[in-house]
């Protein structure tokens, strides 16, 4: 019933940079729905895919990696990334790279 430090470690580090990843992918006026709904996406992908690398067939492993990935993507956006202006609709990868997915017309 013990998770392995290792895959718990790296699923957490992989959703930190999530935030970052999101602002890269989505438009600096995408709504925040959309946004929530990637960076969702984008966890469940990294939980899954890390607990795929363990066991292929333990799935349970890979829906709370998926969880953990999402809280420390939230955690790693508002405590961090998003105070030193680097995610966010004003932070710094938005103003860099304007373009993106779920922009308004």
């Amino acid at each position: 019933m013990f998770v392995e430090l290792g895959p718990f470690l790296l699923t957490v580090v992989i959703g930190a940079v999530l935030p970052a990843l999101t602002a890269l992918v989505t438009a600096r006026d995408a709504p925040a729905g959309l946004k929530a709904v990637l960076l969702a996406v984008l966890s469940a992908v990294t939980g899954f895919a890390v607990a795929w690398q363990q066991d292929p067939h333990d799935w349970k492993t890979g829906a709370v990696g998926a969880f953990w990935a999402f809280i420390a993507a939230v955690g790693a956006h508002f405590g961090l990334l998003k105070p030193i202006d680097v995610t966010g609709s004003g932070g710094l990868i938005a103003r860099k790279v304007p373009g993106g997915v779920g922009g308004r017309t």
